[in-house]
Order: structure tokens, then C-alpha cells, then sequence
């Protein structure tokens, strides 16, 4: 398992382009948005090893065909001038991740909470 996680890789991308979190989830189509969703499809799938499929859940329930069109757009001439923005982005996450509290990287939760007990058996046990 790598360190890296998608949530991670979208934090760094809406950062490094300065756009909201949801913005780059959400379904919009607009460049400003797109163009970033996109470059984190690229980044999610190089850095990560998901599939298509789980990076089309994290990315707002996509389909992979989805993740599939953006990973060809960022590998078509368009994205050339984007190269050196995917390897500052990359190098964010890395600092990210070698810098996230232990509890980030997927230790298990623990509720506190007392468990839910339907009355019927509260009841009954007394």
C-alpha cells in the first residue's frame, strides 16, 4: 500500500491551483475546474493504486470511463505546459504525506461511544 491517498492528491491539487475542494469534486465542467480534476485523475492514478472505478468514487461518484477521458487529455499536447505543475504538485503531496500525523495515514477508529441497543433488548436484560 502506498502512503499516498486520493484526499490527499485532491488537498494539494485545490491548493496548488487555489480553487475549493469541492469545486474540484464537484460536477462542474468550467476549465478553471476541470483542467485541475483532471490533473489529479493523472496524479491519483500514478501515485496511488486504485483503480479507475475507486478513483471515479473519490472524485464525487464518477464513472471510470470518466477517469479514463481526463487520464488521455493529460497525456494529449494540450498538458504539455501543465509537466511542471504535475512534478511541484507531486512533491506537495510527498511533503504532505511524510508530514501527516500518524492518525492520518489510516489508523484504525475507535468510537467512544456507548453502542446503540434497541429498547425491546434493554428491557428484557434487566
Amino acid at each position: 500500500m502506498t502512503p499516498y491517498r486520493t484526499s490527499d492528491i485532491q488537498k494539494a491539487v485545490a491548493e496548488f491551483y487555489r480553487i475549493p475542494l469541492t469545486a474540484l469534486i464537484g460536477p462542474s465542467r468550467l476549465r478553471d475546474f476541470s483542467h485541475p480534476r483532471f490533473i489529479a485523475y493523472h496524479l491519483a492514478r500514478k501515485m496511488t493504486d486504485q483503480s479507475l472505478a475507486q478513483i471515479g468514487r473519490a472524485f464525487g461518484g464518477r464513472d471510470h470511463t470518466t477517469i479514463l477521458s481526463g487520464l488521455r487529455r493529460v497525456q494529449s499536447d494540450d498538458f504539455l505546459p501543465c509537466r511542471q505543475d504535475i512534478e511541484t504538485i507531486e512533491t506537495m503531496v510527498e511533503h504532505h504525506a511524510a508530514h501527516a500525523p500518524r492518525w492520518v495515514l489510516g489508523a484504525p477508529f475507535v468510537s467512544r461511544r456507548k453502542p446503540i441497543v434497541p429498547r425491546y433488548v434493554r428491557r428484557h436484560s434487566q
